[in-house]
């Protein structure tokens, strides 16, 4: 017949190994959630940087529709007989440079609005990746106590 204290403490080392291995396998876990979340983090930089080139595209863009505009109505005016640099012509042509420049002013605010927030995405990733990091490594800690501490007090019931 087995002695009961030694049933009593091979239970507590069957129990002490379970919970050291599902201590493992969510570590594991958080460690490969952590990964996801840098991957985010990089995938949502080059985002941020996407944004930043459309936006300069944007704002050719609209010089060059300006420039383009401004020639076919200075074009209009001179055929028209007017004098192009002067009176309203001149007035048109400013108005005009200056719709642009509000228009790119625009275009650039709201292209640092938009990558200021994927910046910010990108920061709140990297955090989450670290946080999951440094959980992962207290769960398989606080598992590994947790198992010792099973093996220590079954030993311990097993011999009163």
């Amino acid at each position: 017949m087995c002695n009961p204290a030694v049933v009593m403490i091979a239970g507590s080392l069957i129990q002490a190994y379970g919970t050291d291995q599902e201590g493992k396998a969510q570590s594991k876990q958080m460690r490969y959630q952590a990964d996801i979340s840098k991957s985010n983090a990089a995938f949502v930089g080059q985002e941020a940087g996407i944004i930043a080139e459309q936006g300069q595209v944007e704002r050719q863009n609209v010089d060059l529709r300006a420039d383009i505009l401004r020639g076919q109505g200075l074009s209009g005016i001179a055929e028209s007989g007017f004098e192009v640099g002067s009176g309203s012509a001149l007035t048109w042509d400013i108005e005009l440079a200056e719709a642009a420049a509000r228009d790119k002013q625009t275009i650039q605010y709201q292209t640092d609005l938009d990558v200021e927030q994927k910046r910010q995405e990108q920061k709140n990733y990297l955090a989450e990746a670290n946080m999951l990091r440094r959980g992962a490594g207290n769960i398989k800690s606080s598992a590994s106590l947790s198992a010792t501490g099973q093996v220590v007090g079954g030993s311990a019931r097993a011999l009163k």
